[in-house]
């Protein structure tokens, strides 16, 4: 295969569909393992793909779609990373209260930019009406 250490290849091939629009799409994804097909099922496989796709979807696809973060332009110094470290802090924040709507919750950080601070600072204990600013 040309990879040092790949003892397979495999693709992934998925069909999304847009729940706003009904928009579907079609991704093949492309995989490298070096474990063989005898050392590991395709079950197995299909399962830390899949793992890895939480993840992605879990965070970075909610910092994108919320925050606009791959098309940041900052450039200078540290500062794309300073702003991905603190979307990260406020987006474990707003999480670790439950499930929210991401974007309304930005729009009303927008507003009130101090709010979103003071949930970066809040203790863990924090009561939940904190976080929305309802009771």
């Amino acid at each position: 295969m040309g990879f040092p250490h790949a003892a397979q290849a495999i693709y992934v091939r998925s069909v999304c569909v847009r729940k706003r629009d009904g928009l579907t799409s079609t991704n093949t994804h492309y995989y490298l393992c070096s474990s063989s097909a005898a050392q590991i099922s395709a079950k197995r496989l299909a399962q830390t793909i899949r793992s890895h796709w939480m993840i992605e979807n879990g965070n970075h696809y909610r910092r994108d779609a919320t925050w606009d973060e791959d098309a940041c332009r900052c450039r200078r110094g540290r500062t794309a990373a300073n702003l991905a470290l603190l979307r990260g802090a406020l987006l474990a924040g707003i999480l670790r209260d439950g499930s929210v709507n991401l974007r309304e919750l930005s729009a009303r950080f927008a507003a009130r930019p101090h709010r979103a601070l003071k949930l970066l600072f809040a203790l863990p204990s924090r009561p939940k009406n904190q976080l929305t600013g309802h009771s």
